[in-house]
């Protein structure tokens, strides 16, 4: 009973990491060695799907990390560009330091509203939540 456990579970990893991948499905299933069938029982199960999910997050945050530590030699070689070379490399540096500097700040900024929105959000529930521990206390003092 325990080999079938052991199997199950691991290919679930590899359906899992196979989705995570990018693939359909039905490569998944057929990559993880598994059935379609049973590889479309276990994306209907929602916390199947919540652990691929976590994992494309987790990979996507791993990928703009590395992207992060990329922007200082990216700017230096923007910069050297729009120091030397020809006027038309000069103009293509010019304009792509603009454009990634505005959707930088609009990122920033979008960013920051997201912030703001969940802290009145979280605010909110505190609220709400005490409003009905208040009503429950009342109800029990009558």
């Amino acid at each position: 009973m325990s080999d079938v456990v052991r199997y199950r579970a691991g290919s679930d990893a590899a359906l899992r990491m196979s989705l995570v991948e990018g693939r359909s499905l039905v490569e998944a299933a057929r990559a993880a060695g598994m059935s379609e069938r049973t590889a479309r029982r276990r994306w209907a199960d929602l916390r199947f799907r919540a652990s691929v999910e976590a994992m494309r997050s987790e990979v996507a945050a791993q990928a703009v990390g590395r992207l992060v530590t990329l922007y200082d030699r990216a700017i230096d070689t923007l910069c050297d560009l729009l120091n030397e070379g020809s006027q038309s490399t000069r103009h293509r540096a010019a304009v792509s330091i603009l454009t990634i500097g505005a959707q930088l700040q609009a990122d920033s900024e979008f960013h920051a509203r997201i912030a703001v929105l969940e802290m009145a959000g979280a605010d909110l529930v505190d609220t709400e939540q005490a409003i009905v521990a208040d009503r429950i206390a009342s109800l029990d003092d009558d």
